[in-house]
């Protein structure tokens, strides 16, 4: 899912920087610049909610688009 998304938007014309973990982004993120978040709500490790929580203890303040891939609906 991470590789077609990252597809996806770069056809349309985003930069895109993508990170296959919550750790893997904190550790790469430079807090400089426009940037949008497209997180994975159940991501292995610190799932998108905590992330999210995290960037709002350190002040920032993000806009976040939230995804899942495990439905809940029959």
């Amino acid at each position: 899912m991470l590789r077609a998304l990252t597809r996806l938007l770069r056809g349309e014309g985003f930069e895109v920087c993508a990170h296959s973990s919550a750790v893997g982004f904190l550790e790469a993120w430079q807090p400089e610049g426009t940037a949008c978040l497209v997180l994975d709500v159940g991501m292995p490790g610190m799932d998108g909610l905590d992330l999210q929580r995290r960037l709002l203890f350190r002040g920032t303040a993000l806009p976040i688009v939230f995804l899942t891939g495990c439905g809940d609906i029959p």
